[in-house]
């Protein structure tokens, strides 16, 4: 039996990586103030080019949204689902034509008769906050908060009907 000798050969490349960034605000208007990010590599041998986004990993972990502060009689923590109750207290309103970017996002849902002029609360981590108001009631947000002119409905159904025909 002949013996092979094997060994492995590791070869290490070093790279030299540069991260160029610059700022314009013309380019915040043309993309409508959302920031982004573009990464590019080049080389000797070949021009500058995009590093298309299928390459990249893009899954942000953030840690789940824990606000603390709330008095849970009035409030619950739950996922904003097409179909799911519009209310802590209540299963004769549900949510529907959710805005596919809020689909799946953590929502508080209040009892169907908040009277209280405000609520203050602290969370866990930096959060976009987004809040949604029944169109025939006065919007409570100072003006500087952003209206970003989504709708969604509430379908009221009654709950007894609903039980005699299941």
């Amino acid at each position: 039996m002949e013996e092979i000798n094997t060994s492995k050969i590791f070869i290490l490349t070093i790279y030299r990586i540069v991260l160029s960034y610059y700022h314009s605000v013309h380019d915040l208007i043309e993309n409508k103030f959302k920031a982004g990010v573009k990464l590019f590599w080049s080389s000797e041998d070949f021009d500058t080019t995009t590093i298309p986004a299928k390459y990249l990993y893009t899954m942000n972990e953030f840690p789940p949204f824990a606000p603390m502060g709330l008095d849970q009689n009035e409030v619950v923590l739950a996922s904003l689902d097409e179909n799911s109750t519009a209310f802590k207290n209540s299963d004769a309103f549900f949510l529907q034509n959710i805005p596919q970017e809020y689909q799946g996002l953590p929502s508080l849902k209040f009892i169907t008769r908040y009277t209280k002029a405000s609520f203050n609360m602290i969370i866990n981590a930096p959060k976009y906050l987004y809040v949604a108001v029944l169109s025939h009631y006065p919007n409570p947000l100072p003006d500087v908060f952003e209206n970003m002119n989504n709708q969604m409905a509430i379908l009221k159904i009654d709950p007894k009907k609903k039980k005699k025909n299941v």
